[in-house]
């Protein structure tokens, strides 16, 4: 790569690897500035991706990535009652997301695509009203003609513009644990759980492996400890991981400075039940904590 890349994406996940991939394939020189030590990790969502959006980017999951293959979702009312829909084929494909991130920034490495990691970016470098590139951690210099912003929900770096971030009320906060079973659960349907008593202002989601475990959590506006009983179909479960995030509610589009393109993913989770779902079902936090 030459001195100056013509490109800077900064943050490696999929918006990133994707942004710098097709970006190369159209000749650019990129550069992505990665603030963790490799990619994928730590995780940063359910992994549970629409089929067509990736034929649209032309994209394929690789085979050892793929842990099941969804054909629909059950959608659980705050009363109990239930909404299914159901596809004949596939709609969704649950990935293990380091696996998946691991692929797109391959794909990107192959189209010639360089990644520098244990760089966050801190701020973006102005002159004359135009970004011309960004300031690492340690006080270092990067200049571009173009900087990406994939950097995720923090918008560390759109605050630097003078634009306003994410609002604390545009973000929910998130829990997830993975468990080695659940009962009750179709294989190939998500389940999505709403209601006060569950999931403030958001739902929750049990979205189910083909080897019987699941990926199970909730996202609420409240503190996800005190969000009132929740109840699950788990039968002496353990649970493998957690993980604590911070979710966009909302999809926001902004203005941004010349030379700066802002990318941003919205979360799409799915399900998990009610109290008033199942006698059977177990409280979800007593399982989880």
């Amino acid at each position: 790569m030459k001195e100056k890349p013509d490109i800077i994406v900064v943050g490696g996940g999929p918006c990133g690897s994707y942004a710098a991939y097709t970006a190369a394939k159209l000749g650019a020189e990129v550069l992505v500035c990665e603030e963790h030590e490799e990619i994928g990790a730590p995780r940063h969502c359910s992994g549970h991706l629409s089929v067509s959006s990736l034929r649209r980017l032309g994209l394929r999951v690789p085979q050892g990535a793929v842990e099941n293959e969804i054909r629909g979702a059950v959608f659980w009312s705050p009363s109990g009652k239930e909404f299914v829909l159901r596809c004949r084929a596939p709609v969704t494909y649950v990935v293990n997301r380091e696996l998946f991130d691991k692929s797109l920034a391959e794909l990107a490495i192959k189209a010639g695509v360089q990644y520098r990691f244990k760089s966050r970016a801190k701020s973006l470098i102005f002159e004359s009203g135009c970004v011309r590139g960004v300031s690492l951690k340690g006080e270092e210099r990067v200049e571009a003609n173009v900087v990406v912003d994939a950097e995720g929900c923090s918008s560390k770096l759109l605050k630097n513009t003078g634009l306003h971030g994410l609002r604390g009320s545009m973000m929910v906060k998130g829990i997830q644990a993975e468990v080695d079973r659940v009962e009750d659960v179709n294989d190939d349907m998500v389940e999505v759980y709403f209601g006060r008593n569950v999931a403030p202002s958001f739902f929750a989601w049990i979205i189910p492996r083909n080897d019987g475990s699941a990926k199970v959590g909730l996202a609420t506006k409240v503190s996800a400890e005190v969000h009132g009983e929740t109840s699950c179909s788990f039968q002496e479960t353990e649970k493998k991981q957690n993980h604590i995030h911070f979710y966009p509610s909302h999809t926001l589009g902004w203005s941004t400075p010349q030379n700066v393109f802002r990318w941003f993913s919205c979360s799409g989770r799915c399900g998990f039940p009610s109290e008033t779902h199942n006698r059977r079902r177990r409280h979800l936090w007593d399982n989880m904590r």
